[in-house]
């Protein structure tokens, strides 16, 4: 997605499903897969460092633990940060930072039914929680973030940022196209 693009999903949830607004931003300005998202709890937060942490969990005795069983921390943008603030007050007294309808966890599948029907009303059927967060990792590689970072930002390998992401960044190879130009 480009960053109007960003801009036209994010007006269309907040209109339409404030519930979803917040968790839709995260998905897009944190590159969350969904299952972090309905995992995330108030104490994942940390609003004074900035920063949500992705960790292994026990919840009402039920245990989760990222894809990849590493944890990791991921910044706030400003724009996040201003969401999120907000968000934590609205949660209240749910341990939850995105509590469903019924204040408990989102279900996963059900949290993906809910979006897709609200985007396939809006025409934009394609707008998932996975191209969300391929936004996050696509833009951070068109600003030239390293293939490392947005591995650590994303939980993924550097092979599969390379996979995903290396396509984005032509311009760092025209030089090597240049055979009649020096090289240092």
């Amino acid at each position: 997605m480009e960053l109007s693009e960003v801009d036209q999903v994010l007006g269309i949830v907040e209109k339409k499903d404030p519930l979803l607004f917040p968790v839709v931003a995260t998905a897009i300005y944190g590159g969350f897969r969904r299952e972090e998202l309905v995992w995330l709890t108030k104490d994942d937060l940390d609003l004074d460092a900035k920063t949500i942490r992705i960790r292994s969990k026990t919840v009402g005795g039920e245990f989760w633990e990222p894809k990849t069983k590493k944890n990791r921390t991921v910044p706030l943008s400003n724009d996040l940060h201003r969401i999120l603030a907000g968000q934590a007050l609205r949660a209240g007294s749910s341990v939850w930072l995105f509590a469903s309808p019924r204040r408990r966890r989102w279900d996963a599948n059900n949290i993906s039914k809910r979006l897709a029907a609200l985007m396939a009303e809006a025409m934009h059927p394609t707008w998932t929680f996975q191209v969300f967060r391929h936004t996050f990792g696509s833009l951070l590689a068109q600003r030239g973030v390293s293939d490392f970072e947005i591995a650590e930002l994303m939980g993924n390998s550097p092979e599969i940022v390379r996979k995903h992401y290396a396509r984005l960044r032509p311009e760092r190879m025209h030089d090597r196209a240049d055979f009649r130009r020096q090289h240092a």
